[in-house]
């Protein structure tokens, strides 16, 4: 730990520990001093179905790269990190631990408050103003910065999704009226053209899974990111389409969403970005409205991940945005 950490630490008890996309452990450790401090460690993951999905796309790489390169940047909206270290180290990554430090945290499947989403969006609205169109996200020195669809995507995934999509469909079934089941049918086979077609515009940095599992409330308000490993560099309305879908419940999304986009585009500006005119920023939200609920599919297909009930909540909100808005048309439109 002391490696890990650069901290003299002379003890540790770890005080829970629970597994996902990744082993998750907390560890309160005692320094040299004698004080005493709780830290966050995540760690590959156990399920060989999770750790296969977390290799093959490089997930470990690119928290580890967010962390040391960009979190810096953006510190008071995630988590500060001790250690970022190799995945093939005991240690990957190192974090402050959230909880101790007074921050309640959501899990996948929570409906949020109005407030919560407001203070995630300006979350958002901060890291992708700070990023706005940077030549970093690019550049070989930022390597883990992936694409909006990246090459293994474009390439295994291409012939992965229209099988995993069936068997994620087949597993959402009550949730899933036969018009939304067939448009992500076609969506799955036309996955990888629609995505580029909506990463015409500037880019920015993405955090790519805002869900309410991957959010920390303070008690002050504020809201952390974390679990930053689908990092990439894309269109800002694919962040805000995927937290509206998968936070708010259907009434609370149907009556608010409008007005927080506009919430979430005047704090863009004030951070920095530069997005379109009002009514195509709303086109791009609503096309990219069919993601959240790929993603929320293709995670029952693959079962480990995330629990069950708690992802056909999220599914079964993700599915009335894409109804109330023909999302799927939307998107076709642009590609």
């Amino acid at each position: 730990m002391t490696a890990a950490t650069g901290l003299p630490v002379t003890e540790c008890v770890v005080l829970d520990q629970s597994a996902g996309t990744t082993c998750r452990t907390r560890v309160e450790v005692r320094l040299i001093d004698g004080s005493r401090c709780v830290l966050f460690i995540k760690s590959a993951p156990r399920s060989l179905v999770a750790r296969t999905v977390v290799g093959l796309v490089g997930l470990g790489r690119a928290e580890i790269g967010f962390y040391r390169d960009a979190a810096p940047s953006v510190p008071l909206v995630v988590p500060r990190y001790f250690s970022a270290q190799s995945s093939a180290g005991p240690f990957p990554l190192v974090l402050d631990d959230l909880v101790t430090g007074g921050a309640t945290l959501s899990e996948l499947g929570d409906e949020l408050s109005i407030g919560a989403v407001e203070q995630a969006l300006a979350a958002l609205a901060h890291v992708h103003g700070s990023f706005w169109d940077d030549r970093r996200l690019a550049s070989a020195a930022w390597s883990w910065c992936r694409s909006y669809v990246p090459a293994v995507e474009a390439s295994v995934g291409w012939l992965l999704a229209p099988a995993l999509s069936a068997l994620g469909r087949r597993r959402a079934a009550r949730r899933l009226p036969d018009d939304i089941s067939a448009g992500l049918a076609r969506h799955a086979v036309r996955r990888t053209p629609t995505l580029r077609h909506l990463d015409r515009g500037p880019r920015t940095l993405l955090h790519h899974d805002c869900h309410p599992g991957n959010l920390a409330r303070f008690p002050d308000g504020r809201v952390v990111l974390f679990d930053w490993q689908l990092v990439r560099a894309g269109p800002w309305a694919s962040d805000v389409a995927y937290l509206l879908a998968t936070s708010l419940s259907t009434d609370e999304r149907r009556a608010h969403e409008r007005r927080l986009v506009e919430c979430y585009l005047d704090a863009l500006l004030a951070a920095g970005g530069r997005p379109e005119g009002r009514a195509e920023a709303w086109r791009a939200y609503v096309a990219n409205l069919v993601y959240p609920l790929e993603a929320m599919v293709v995670t029952l297909a693959l079962g480990a991940m995330q629990p069950a009930v708690a992802v056909e909540r999220v599914v079964q909100r993700a599915v009335a945005a894409v109804a109330d808005h023909d999302a799927f048309a939307a998107s076709q439109s642009t590609s």
